[in-house]
């Protein structure tokens, strides 16, 4: 130790006349192996390093690798320790300017935004209630209307057409550029509700006899929209089924000659809306409850629209009771109007497979003496009659269970 120090001495008062010494030899072994022993030497230029002179090339590269080591270090950490202290001290506080990128964190729109800080170029989210354009878009095709708070669930045929291009959706016309259609299912439609505000809205529906729809859809997919000259959208797919058909008698002797016919097109295989049943479209398949707060009849319009009004409490557009689209589009065949004169085979055969749809809104004779005792008076003598004037949401979820329970849905 005291050699150590007096070579010290010796080399801060004149380091560049430094006689050379060897390490390992003028030492003792416990000082020439420390570690802040050989840093001392290398730090002021000894001449002699491990029993090797220091002039050589490979030497004076050990000599600032090591340095730059010891060195370095230390600085590294603390800015990298630096960094992620600001870094996160940038997360946690509100931008004042940010920069925003918005996102779809979630199907049907959520209120989740995505905020990019540019300086530090650090992204997160945060929840915000969503603009007026953005809950209109997240509304999609759905029949939406947030200015009178309605949610409309388009069953085929049943007269949805007529709402769809109703002014009811005006206001998603105008914000979007866009116009509801399509037939989807309520849950859809319902998706992230608290997040797109549709808590208060009223659910609505229009239903018709199982018998009656299932003619219409029918000639609707035989023979296409009217006044078109284009094939129907669904032409390919009923090509399978109505190729070789002309009537509601064939086609239905035709299916039950092919049993899996019926379940391929009940069940929407081939992507056929028109025949699928209503009860598909107005429940939660989850816990297996009805959505609609509102049940209309096609066949009584102007009740169910009442209905509507005083559920929602403001007046409905008038053009929803005047323009009711009761032309070739929905009715364009006889046998459509009238279809009691249907034999009464096929009509069995279609009431079986919409067993569900025809316990759910009493319709078939095995349900009548119920439906009377029900509304307390023979539904046939009232020329107004809607099951749903007599069923509230909750009895209808009730009803559908023990349906359900009953048959199976298709």
């Amino acid at each position: 130790d005291r050699l150590l120090i007096e070579r010290l001495h010796e080399v801060i008062k004149n380091p560049r006349r430094c006689t050379p010494f060897r390490v390992n030899q003028q030492l003792p072994h416990h000082v020439a192996t420390n570690h802040w022993c050989l840093y001392l030497n290398y730090l002021f230029y000894l001449k002699g390093v491990d029993g090797k002179p220091i002039g050589t090339s490979r030497n004076k590269q050990k000599f600032l690798y090591r340095s730059m080591m010891w060195l370095t270090l230390p600085v590294l950490s603390c800015i990298i320790l630096l960094i992620v202290t600001i870094n996160i001290s940038s997360y946690m506080k509100d931008d004042v300017n940010p920069t925003v990128h918005r996102r779809d964190l979630g199907s049907m729109g959520s209120k989740l935004v995505a905020y990019r800080n540019p300086t530090t170029k650090v992204t997160k989210l945060v929840a915000e209630p969503m603009t007026k354009q953005e809950l209109y878009e997240s509304d999609g095709h759905f029949q939406i209307s947030r200015q009178y708070k309605v949610v409309y669930t388009h069953i085929p045929k049943c007269g949805g057409s007529t709402i769809e291009k109703s002014s009811l959706f005006e206001d998603k016309k105008l914000v979007t550029g866009k116009c509801p259609g399509g037939h989807s299912p309520i849950w859809k439609a319902m998706l992230h509700k608290n997040q797109r505000q549709l808590d208060d809205f009223v659910t609505a529906t229009t239903i018709r006899h199982p018998i009656s729809r299932f003619v219409s859809a029918f000639y609707y997919c035989k023979h296409g929209p009217p006044n078109s000259s284009r094939k129907h959208p669904y032409y390919r797919s009923t090509q399978y089924f109505m190729s070789d058909v002309d009537t509601v008698e064939q086609f239905v002797a035709k299916l039950d000659q092919n049993p899996h016919m019926w379940k391929e097109l009940t069940t929407g295989e081939f992507r056929i809306p028109h025949f699928l049943s209503m009860t598909k479209f107005i429940i939660y398949p989850d816990d297996r409850s009805f959505g609609s707060d509102v049940v209309m009849c096609q066949d009584q319009w102007t009740e169910g629209l009442v209905r509507l009004e005083q559920q929602i409490g403001r007046a409905l557009p008038r053009d929803l009771f005047e323009n009711q689209l009761n032309s070739y589009h929905h009715t364009h065949h006889p046998s459509e109007e009238d279809w009691k004169s249907l034999n009464e085979s096929t009509q069995n055969s279609i009431l079986r497979e919409y067993a569900v749809d025809s316990c759910l809104f009493y319709y078939g004779p095995q349900y009548q003496e119920e439906l009377t005792q029900l509304v307390g008076a023979d539904p046939s003598s009232s020329p107004s009659f809607c099951i749903g004037r007599f069923l509230t949401r909750d009895q209808f979820t009730s009803r559908l269970r023990q349906c359900m329970a009953i048959y199976t849905l298709p």
